[in-house]
């Protein structure tokens, strides 16, 4: 569908996009547990409705469009409310969990190089965190300390302690995780910053509503916001739990003594003065409104009531899998986030791609050092009324794939790498078992279960290879 010389209609290009979006993913059905957070219909249709009335405002001058200025100050307040801070917490929008991971790194290493002269920046990191920080990192020349969890998933606080070096400037955790969806112990990571004089950043993107809801709704929930001393700053997505648009996610500091160092401003270039709290300088103002309609909305009260159905779903889900004999719940979930791995007798790869002919779009998490290949369900409000539905398929499925004859991938990719990985050698593998590398097969059991063996660097050359091989000129 290459876009015309000659210009069309506004009905063919809106049937156009009917057209293009007819193999996208149906995210409203309840059987997809990832990505997308859908709204109840009603506040889906308000939603769509404050976005598109400020689709052209920009947010880069608060004089020229003070209402923004004014959303973004209630959703401050309403936040500072949930996460328990007090009259001195303030915080930006911003366009989503990356963005707010970025700038919470950028502003600890900025920090620290203006009030203790470091100039080669560390941040600790369990290994469960998102790899957004990596990225971070990546970007800001920051050197990336990893330190092992303990066994539950959750970070090992002495571990960390015995990482700390005077290069030290962020210690970093999750609530939850999004991998585990466990909750770090907080309380002792903030005595750990104070004794240390070492900011703590709590990334609580996928899960801060969630867990915030679940306290009103008078769940019992580990400590984790700014309730505990030594917590620095908190990131959290509306665009997740909050079932705000996608594009709004929010980076909260304790005061504005660390916030400022998340500032850019520019006055020595010939242009008007620069003033960025966040990566962006140019933003629609749709996100802004479209945060600010539901969370009008819902108030504290409808997300209490929004945490105490999803998580009535999430027990109900738990339950059904831990009564199914071949599955596992890694470590005890404490909110909305369930990984599951299998026994020997079940390929997971092949229950992944089972689950997805039946039309289950779940989320395949790779092996690593902490937990083996596993399966992630990120539960909203979306799944309930579907659970014995995706139960009764789950146990199809599981039983379908232990009876099953599957090729051994990792003797195939053990021969053929023997001598050292190569394109060649990955074209070989690939072609033993079938794969086209130039085409995304339905079935993705043989090239996750060859990913799974790679050696870390050769898995990241093969992803990117791909990906610019999707993303390429088609003329």
């Amino acid at each position: 569908m290459a876009i015309p010389k000659t210009g069309q209609s506004a009905q063919n290009i809106l049937n156009r996009l009917q057209t293009l979006r007819e193999n996208d993913i149906n995210w409203r059905s309840g059987r997809l547990f990832s990505y997308v957070y859908p709204a109840e219909p009603e506040v889906e249709q308000l939603i769509k409705k404050a976005y598109t009335e400020y689709l052209s405002e920009n947010g880069l001058d608060p004089t020229a469009f003070p209402s923004l200025m004014h959303m973004e100050n209630d959703i401050m307040d309403f936040l500072r409310t949930m996460l328990q801070g007090d009259a001195e917490t303030v915080g930006h929008l911003t366009t989503g969990g990356t963005e707010s991971l970025l700038l919470s790194v950028k502003t600890a290493r900025d920090r620290a190089r203006a009030e203790k002269g470091i100039t080669e920046p560390e941040i600790i990191l369990p290994y469960t965190v998102h790899s957004s920080f990596y990225k971070a990192c990546s970007y800001f020349n920051v050197k990336a300390v990893t330190v092992p969890v303990r066994a539950d998933m959750r970070a090992d606080v002495e571990a960390m302690r015995r990482a700390v070096t005077p290069n030290t400037v962020l210690l970093v955790a999750s609530a939850p995780s999004y991998a585990f969806g466990v909750i770090d112990p907080i309380e002792e990571l903030g005595l750990l910053a104070l004794e240390k004089n070492i900011p703590l950043h709590v990334d609580s993107c996928i899960g801060g509503l969630m867990l915030a809801g679940m306290r009103l709704a008078g769940m019992q929930v580990r400590p984790w916001d700014f309730s505990v001393p030594g917590v620095t700053s908190i990131s959290l997505d509306l665009h997740k739990y909050g079932y705000a648009a996608k594009g709004c996610s929010v980076l909260m500091h304790r005061n504005h003594a660390h916030r400022k160092y998340q500032y850019f401003v520019c006055t020595d270039w010939t242009g008007y003065s620069i003033v960025n709290p966040t990566m962006l300088s140019s933003k629609t103002g749709g996100p802004t409104a479209g945060a600010w309609a539901v969370l009008n909305y819902y108030g504290e009260d409808g997300y209490a009531r929004l945490a105490r159905e999803t998580m009535h779903t999430v027990r109900k889900i738990r339950a059904g899998i831990e009564a199914i004999p071949g599955l596992r719940i890694v470590s005890d979930p404490e909110a909305s986030l369930l990984d599951f791995v299998t026994e020997s007798d079940v390929n997971i790869f092949e229950l992944n791609d089972e689950l997805d002919e039946l039309g289950w779009k779940v989320q395949l998490q790779l092996a690593s050092d902490a937990c083996p290949a596993n399966i992630h369900l990120t539960i909203n409000r979306s799944h309930t009324g579907v659970e014995e539905e995706f139960l009764h398929d789950l146990v199809y499925c599981v039983q379908k794939v232990r009876s099953g004859v599957y090729p051994e991938v990792e003797k195939i990719v053990a021969e053929e790498s023997a001598g050292g990985y190569s394109e060649e050698v990955l074209y070989r593998i690939m072609s033993r078992l079938g794969v086209d590398m130039n085409t995304l097969p339905k079935r993705m059991a043989n090239i996750n279960r060859i990913l799974n063996v790679l050696p870390d660097v050769v898995m990241k050359e093969v992803l990117s290879s791909f990906y610019a091989r999707m993303y390429a000129a088609h003329p």
